[in-house]
């Protein structure tokens, strides 16, 4: 089979849907409002042409299809959408498409691998054109629609989503063609600043692109639409912009990819010179069991990312000043007229991280079982642990 609704596509295989595709299907899953739909795995074509047994499993969908809606064809190549390249509005897009011309939709749609917009962008971003996969997906006549970071796009503050919007169908907003609005949401507080007519949806927008964010772990740009009372998800994808680091490389710095308040005491007494990246590994795996970010790393040097621990804190309904007071000792003096950045933190992730460290699986049984004699058994563990380490040659 070549062609699976969104929401039951096969696990990474032999098939191929594309980052757009994988990204709907997930989102439907989690119970977000997204319009139905189908995908066509990218081995579903023959360059940009459909094999003939896609094609037949493509007329019985189109049967399945019920007449009074129309539809949305949508690439969904190999390499879209991706946290390193984005190609948005780089690829064909056809709407309000009748059933009985969703085939030449499609055609359409995978012609446009060959457009000089995709090569551009693939050159400009040193990326490879993939083979490409199609979306077809119930169309939403939007009244309103658009894009919203989670994360400022920019600056990478995530205490500020900042959106777009147009009147009627987002194409021209996503391709980069035009905009009649602009809008923020502080993400800690909820706070909204922007047109009148975005305020009614802006609330429902605002849980979907929280729960979203919560959902891949990392800041994301979504496009919406809103029909009636109605807010649709219609994709997520990373914000490029921010993924500055290049860990491959051991290229990282973490003031690049947030508004973070950071602090050498008692950190930078430890580690006194830039660390190794094996030694950074090990402190960045405790921050992600943590599920927040206690440390950060600017070229090698680590901090106390204080934003990050109290913005933990203040998850639990702390005020910024009395979360750093609470960790004033370890994080040093500050001045009091400094600023102490935060950004929404979901106090159920640290919860999460716990229950799986020390309450363990479903079903009763200890994922961690660090017995009596635990810390006398660590240079023998560490021992057997580098031993395997100097056998791996890949």
């Amino acid at each position: 089979m070549y062609v699976y609704e969104l929401s039951k596509l096969p696990d990474a295989g032999k098939l191929h849907f594309g980052g757009k595709a994988e990204s709907l299907g997930k989102m439907i899953k989690a119970g977000l409002n997204v319009p139905e739909g189908y995908a066509v795995a990218a081995e579903g074509f023959e360059g940009s042409s459909v094999k003939e047994s896609a094609k037949k499993e493509i007329i019985e969908v189109m049967k399945k299809l019920p007449k009074k809606y129309t539809y949305a064809v949508r690439s969904s190549a190999i390499g879209e959408d991706g946290k390193e390249a984005s190609f948005a509005g780089a690829y064909e897009t056809v709407t309000n498409v009748a059933v009985k011309d969703i085939p030449k939709a499609i055609k359409t749609v995978a012609n446009s691998v060959k457009d000089d917009r995709v090569s551009v962008y693939a050159k400009e971003s040193s990326k490879t054109v993939g083979n490409i996969a199609v979306v077809i997906q119930r169309f939403v006549s939007p009244d309103y629609a658009g894009v919203l970071f989670t994360s400022d796009p920019i600056s990478a503050d995530s205490a500020v989503m900042a959106g777009n919007y147009v009147k009627g169908e987002g194409e021209t907003l996503v391709s980069g063609e035009g905009s009649d609005g602009e809008f923020t949401i502080n993400a800690v507080d909820y706070e909204y600043k922007g047109g009148e007519e975005m305020r009614p949806f802006a609330k429902k927008l605002y849980k979907s692109a929280k729960r979203i964010a919560a959902l891949y772990g990392c800041p994301q740009d979504i496009e919406w639409a809103v029909k009636g009372k109605e807010v649709f998800i219609l994709q997520a994808r990373p914000i490029t912009t921010i993924f500055r680091n290049d860990y491959l490389h051991y290229d990282i710095n973490d003031s690049l990819c947030g508004n973070y308040l950071l602090s050498k005491t008692n950190v930078g007494e430890i580690f006194l010179r830039p660390v190794s990246p094996i030694t950074y590994g090990m402190i960045k795996m405790i921050c992600d069991m943590l599920g927040f970010a206690m440390i950060s790393n600017v070229c090698g040097q680590l901090y106390l990312n204080i934003s990050g621990v109290c913005s933990m804190l203040c998850s639990f309904g702390m005020s910024s000043r009395k979360a750093y007071k609470t960790i004033s000792e370890i994080a040093g003096g500050i001045p009091s007229d400094i600023e102490i950045p935060v950004f929404p933190y979901d106090k159920k992730v640290l919860f999460g991280k716990v229950k799986a460290m020390f309450g363990g699986q479903k079903g009763g049984k200890k994922k961690v079982d660090f017995g009596k004699d635990f810390a006398e058994r660590i240079p023998e563990n560490s021992d057997k642990l580098m031993k395997k380490i100097r056998k791996i040659t890949t």
